[in-house]
């Protein structure tokens, strides 16, 4: 008992030691005298400069007013913060992208300006990033989001379908996304592999700030944000029964056909079962994807607003 008693003072006063011995290295390493933080400016952390700051979404809705954004602004300066997102919300009143809502963006930027913090913008309304607000599948149906779909011969078809291919069990159809979705304000997602899509884009969400707004910040502080832009099959009518939805797009069907010399369409039926040489189908169909939004997204996007000296920041 003693032996153990003895044991467990020795080993208390080595871990008493030890941990005293760290901590004072380790108040000498955070010491601000220390050459260590002498290298990183010691008072600069605490007082980090505005590109250190912290930059929130500025969630915006309601019916937006000049001097109301401007006064906000303002309080983000005192709470410390380095800038800021500017974010349409749910309950937005003011019409995305009219002439009161660049307004409303004007001032947020002078407000910027005065405080000495850095306005950013966001190139949707709410999310994903794509559609512009429904600007975009406005201009044509053909913009629409799409998907392919495995029906049973008797399930009727919804509205927007068309019959690229059956065989003795199925209909092969493509699904164009209709209207209707709150999130989307009533409108519907977009075809993201359609490169007139993604110019369509550029031209309504990303060149106006950048024509608008360049000039009134350095050219290392404008950004535009970008969130979630995809390609999914989400968009199929909820009410038809199916077996089986994938993304799809006619423009997926040139890039599988240039990539592999045949039709997908000769295959579709090994998107959907396990059976000859479906592997190798399925790798294609998904390479052919991602070669595509490779060749739309981040090269399109990089070449055109590298143009504009814009910088983007947040695409995922």
């Amino acid at each position: 008992m003693r032996q153990i008693y003895t044991y467990f003072i020795v080993c208390t006063l080595f871990f008493l030691f030890a941990n005293s011995s760290c901590i004072e290295k380790l108040d000498k390493k955070t010491s601000p005298n220390n050459s260590f933080h002498k290298r990183i400016d010691y008072q600069t952390f605490l007082n980090p400069d505005t590109e250190f700051r912290s930059y929130p979404f500025y969630s915006i809705n309601d019916s937006l007013e000049e001097n109301e954004i401007k006064n906000q602004i303002h309080g983000f300066k005192q709470a410390g913060f380095g800038g800021f997102y500017l974010h349409s919300r749910l309950g937005l009143i003011t019409e995305f992208l009219s002439d009161d809502w660049w307004k409303v963006m004007g001032a947020a930027v002078d407000a910027a300006n005065e405080t000495g913090l850095q306005a950013m913008f966001y190139d949707e309304d709410k999310w994903p990033s794509g559609y512009a607000g429904g600007i975009i599948p406005d201009m044509s149906e053909k913009y629409r989001a799409k998907c392919l779909a495995r029906l049973d011969k008797n399930t009727p078809f919804p509205p927007g379908s068309e019959l690229i291919k059956q065989d003795d069990t199925y209909n092969y159809i493509i699904y164009t996304a209709q209207y209707g979705y709150d999130i989307f304000n009533g409108t519907c997602y977009v075809d993201l592999f359609d490169p007139e899509v993604v110019k369509q884009l550029i031209n309504v969400s990303y060149q106006p700030y950048a024509q608008k707004y360049k000039a009134k910040t350095p050219d290392y502080t404008f950004a535009i944000f970008s969130d979630e832009p995809h390609i999914h099959a989400r968009y199929f009518d909820k009410s038809t029964p199916n077996r089986g939805v994938l993304s799809y797009s006619p423009w997926l069907e040139k890039k599988f056909e240039e990539l592999y010399g045949y039709s997908l369409r000769d295959k579709l039926n090994l998107l959907f079962e396990e059976k000859e040489n479906w592997r190798e189908v399925r790798m294609q169909y998904y390479r052919a994807k991602h070669c595509s939004l490779k060749r739309l997204i981040p090269n399109r996007f990089q070449n055109l607003l590298l143009k504009m000296i814009l910088i983007t920041r947040g695409i995922t």
